[in-house]
């Protein structure tokens, strides 16, 4: 598509489209895009800029590798214990330091 358009001096210039996609933050973007537009007129007069509001992320985080059970955080944890009996409990330290309190308490109870 192009648009002719007289220049200052008299001839008749073809303008040349360009366009540009830009992340859509509201009222900033739409500010942004103004700016950008008077500068491209002034320095380019035979550019016309088209801009795109995009609402998609423009980098796509990389997924972290999932820690190992027993270094994770606020879990729930279910034991069981002796004749049949299960302990259910939920933590926020990690769940090997958490295992490791409970063993240190059934060992001092078997022993007394």
């Amino acid at each position: 598509m192009q648009i002719q358009r007289r220049s200052w001096i008299g001839c008749i210039k073809t303008m040349i489209p360009v366009y540009i996609r830009l992340p859509n933050f509201g009222c900033v973007s739409n500010r942004f895009e103004q700016h950008l537009s008077r500068a491209i007129n002034q320095c380019y007069s035979a550019v016309q800029l088209g801009v795109m509001l995009d609402t998609s992320a423009l980098l796509v985080p990389a997924n972290k590798d999932r820690a190992p059970t027993h270094h994770r955080s606020n879990v729930v944890y279910n034991f069981k214990c002796f004749r049949d009996r299960t302990y259910v409990g939920r933590t926020k330290q990690r769940l090997h330091q958490r295992i490791a309190q409970h063993v240190l308490k059934s060992l001092v109870r078997a022993t007394t």
